[in-house]
C-alpha cells in the first residue's frame, strides 16, 4: 500500500504527492531491489503455477475436441505452409504415423513418407487423421516398416518428391543443346522443359 508523508506549507504540490512504501514491503526490501522481495516472488511462482495449470486444461480440451491420440500407423494429414509448396501443389501432403514420442506430458508425432522421415515432430493439433485409409492402399506400409533406415529429411523435400509440379519453386535449365542427359536439370528431374528454360534454344527436345 502507499501512503504520504506531512509536508509543510512551503513544499511543492508534487512533493506532498510522492508515495511511501509501508513498512512490510520496506522490511522485505531492505538490502535489494524491491522487484525481487519473498512476496513477490511468491506472488510470482503462484502465477506461473496457474498459468501451467490452465495450460493443461487447455492442453486436454483441444486433444478431446481433436478425437484423442492417433496410433502409430495411422494415416494422416500435415498442413504444409505456402513457403514449402508449390502454387499449384495442395496444402496438405499424406504421410504416415512411424513413433510417437513424449515430451513433458506432451505427445508429439513422428511422421514419414515414401522418400523419407521428416525431422520435425508434430502435435495432435497439426496432424488430422484419415480413419478410413490404410497405409496399405497408399504403399505406405514399407515405410512404416523401415522407417528407421530412411533418411531424415525436411517437410519441403517430401512435398516437393510428390508434387505434379516440381513443389516450392520452378526448376529451369540453361541449356544449349538437346537436354536430353541428366547434364540437363530438367531431364535429370524427370521433368519437361518449360517456357522458363534456355531461351532461344531450338534444339531441345525435352519439351512438349
Amino acid at each position: 500500500s502507499y501512503g504520504f508523508f506531512e509536508a509543510g506549507p512551503g513544499a511543492s504540490r508534487k512533493m506532498r504527492a510522492m508515495p511511501t512504501i509501508d513498512e512490510d514491503d520496506a522490511d522485505e526490501a531492505e538490502g535489494g531491489n524491491v522487484d525481487v522481495t519473498p512476496r513477490r516472488k511468491r506472488f510470482r511462482e503462484e502465477a506461473f503455477a496457474r498459468q501451467e495449470k490452465q495450460g493443461e486444461e487447455m492442453r486436454a480440451r483441444a486433444h478431446k475436441v481433436d478425437g484423442g491420440v492417433v496410433a502409430t500407423g495411422s494415416v494422416v494429414h500435415v498442413s504444409v505452409a505456402n513457403v514449402d509448396r508449390g502454387k499449384l501443389d495442395p496444402t496438405n501432403t499424406t504421410l504416415v504415423v512411424v513413433e510417437l514420442v513424449e515430451k513433458k506430458k506432451i505427445v508429439l508425432y513422428r511422421v514419414a513418407g515414401c522418400h523419407g522421415v521428416c525431422k520435425d515432430l508434430y502435435t495432435r493439433a497439426y496432424v488430422r487423421l484419415l480413419s478410413d485409409v490404410s497405409p496399405v492402399r497408399l504403399g505406405l506400409d514399407t515405410v512404416l516398416r523401415d522407417w528407421r533406415s530412411m533418411p531424415t529429411v525436411p517437410l519441403r523435400t517430401l512435398v516437393t518428391a510428390a508434387s505434379a509440379s516440381g513443389g516450392q519453386g520452378m526448376r529451369r535449365c540453361s541449356c544449349k543443346g538437346k537436354c536430353d542427359n541428366n547434364k540437363c536439370a530438367c531431364s535429370k528431374a524427370g521433368q519437361r522443359c518449360n517456357s522458363r528454360c534456355h531461351k532461344g534454344n531450338a534444339t531441345c527436345t525435352n519439351c512438349d
